[in-house]
């Protein structure tokens, strides 16, 4: 019959605490023994989702081809003024009315911001047939924080469906402006 007996000596006790208390650390979660490191990785987790969330949809190379353009003119396009009653519609230029790489119907959006705060703005576009009959898809253009003055870097402003063979008009459908500041 063994029976466990205790340290012999202090010596003996404290290389056995040692041990009791490497082993307890060595069953602790990655995250736990590593503090320092999952804070920087935590940080550079927020600081990429931020600036996906904050680039305004903008996607793709800018290479796209025209869309009902044989003779590679530019796709039709709308300008602020024909936009008609639309609040804020002269903050808004279509600049561009063309395929993306993928072949989806795609716009892209130049916001300036003419008020005197800085703004954040919301701003759909819809593409339609040349006819105006049929409405392919609208697409979404978001800015945040733009000051007084200041024009945004052209924003994406796409749809899910592909960009029919008979080409397709952009115009604006809706623009939102509120003040950053609350």
């Amino acid at each position: 019959m063994t029976t466990d007996q205790g340290p012999s000596s202090p010596k003996e006790a404290r290389q056995q605490a040692r041990i009791a208390k490497a082993q307890r650390k060595a069953g602790r979660n990655w995250f736990l023994r590593h503090k320092i490191l999952t804070g920087i990785g935590a940080l550079i987790v927020i600081a990429i989702v931020a600036s996906i969330a904050s680039s305004g949809g903008k996607s793709g190379n800018g290479t796209a081809s025209p869309v009902g353009a044989s003779s590679g003119a530019p796709a039709a396009t709308s300008s602020p003024k024909a936009a008609g009653a639309i609040a804020h519609s002269e903050d808004i230029a279509i600049s561009t009315c063309a395929a993306d790489e993928l072949g989806y119907a795609n716009s892209k959006v130049v916001i300036t911001n003419h008020s005197s705060k800085p703004s954040n703005y919301i701003v759909t576009i819809a593409m339609d047939t040349p006819d105006g009959k049929t409405q392919i898809g609208t697409g979404n253009a978001v800015v945040n924080n733009l000051a007084p003055g200041q024009a945004s870097a052209a924003q994406d402003a796409n749809t899910l469906m592909k960009a029919p063979a008979g080409g397709y008009v952009c115009k604006l459908a809706s623009v939102t402006r509120y003040s950053s500041n609350g």
